[in-house]
């Protein structure tokens, strides 16, 4: 499921994220685009050029080279983008961006030395900040003013009616294409399953991670609701989004194979308890951030065992013959 027993992450990796990552993100800004319009590539216009920026200005303040193929802030500007309404005001989706370079990615040590993932911890702190433009939606193919603040023709998410009403009057094919209100880029649960399986395929994210997490989260929404709450778990919340480019990426997951399957179990877990205990609409986003410093413990418990193993294959056989 991932290339290697034994893969490396964080300063071992190589540095910068795979194009591929950025292609997907883009294709998932198209769709949005297709969706909901220019206003949609507004927004994510706004958000790649002030990740940019943000992050070249944090280079040169910690007097660090500027490396034109370094796609990091590229990623995280289209990442935040998706996460976000079309209608956001641009404003806020800037100050999402600043905060996911300028105090999550930086102060670590920026691209390779990140503890958790900036984009989600951007979008975290926009939707705290800025609920009433956040948490509010524009249904796809309406028609979308592309001035700073849109006030009119906004719509609780899918994920928040469902909570309530249940599935409403959608049918499958539109809870699988995306077709209901909710952030601009992550509803079409089928394509970000697609693109999802690319960046395993290519070696961006944890196959080993996102499998288990999604089975985790599978199986409690059966347990809590059946089949009709697997749909709407599915569907809404970014669930999957969350899972594969947030928690699975492999600079963030643990470096042992059955670490990153402790590691996507325990994310699967946290986003059901969050999902349980709260009335949170994106729930896989807050465990994405809440899981990925448990990596680091992983890994640190992983070592432990491996010295103790081998300290015993060399001493073990020694025998006192005093």
């Amino acid at each position: 499921m991932d290339n290697m027993d034994n893969v490396s992450n964080n300063n071992d990796q190589s540095p910068y994220p795979s194009v591929c990552e950025a292609a997907m993100l883009s294709v998932l800004a198209a769709v949005a685009v297709y969706y909901y319009g220019i206003r949609a590539a507004a927004v994510a216009v706004v958000c790649v050029l002030t990740c940019m920026a943000a992050d070249a200005l944090c280079l040169v303040l910690r007097r660090k080279h500027l490396r034109l193929n370094d796609l990091s802030a590229l990623s995280g500007g289209l990442a935040i983008a998706v996460m976000l309404p079309a209608s956001i005001p641009y404003t806020a989706a800037a100050a999402a961006c600043l905060f996911a370079v300028c105090i999550a990615k930086h102060p670590f040590g920026g691209h390779g030395h990140e503890l958790l993932s900036c984009a989600a911890a951007g979008y975290i702190f926009c939707e705290q900040s800025f609920p009433q433009w956040v948490l509010m939606y524009p249904r796809p193919f309406g028609e979308l003013s592309v001035q700073n603040i849109v006030s009119s023709g906004l719509y609780p998410s899918f994920s928040k009616t469902a909570l309530t009403s249940g599935m409403g009057s959608y049918s499958d094919f539109e809870l699988l294409i995306g077709s209901f209100a909710g952030p601009m880029g992550c509803t079409c649960a089928l394509l970000v399953t697609v693109c999802a399986l690319v960046l395993i395929s290519q070696g961006g994210i944890s196959g080993a991670a996102f499998f288990s997490e999604m089975a985790v989260i599978i199986g409690c929404a059966y347990l809590r609701g059946g089949t009709a709450e697997i749909k709407i778990t599915l569907a809404g919340g970014m669930t999957v989004f969350a899972a594969a480019f947030l928690t699975a990426h492999t600079e963030l997951v643990p470096r042992k194979r059955a670490g990153r399957y402790l590691y996507g179990v325990l994310a699967g877990l946290i986003t059901s308890a969050v999902c349980l205990i709260s009335a949170l609409e994106n729930p896989a986003v807050y465990a994405a951030v809440l899981t990925a410093p448990v990596s680091g413990l992983i890994d640190g418990m992983a070592l432990t065992r491996s010295r103790k193993l081998r300290a015993k294959r060399i001493f073990g056989g020694v025998k006192d013959n005093g």
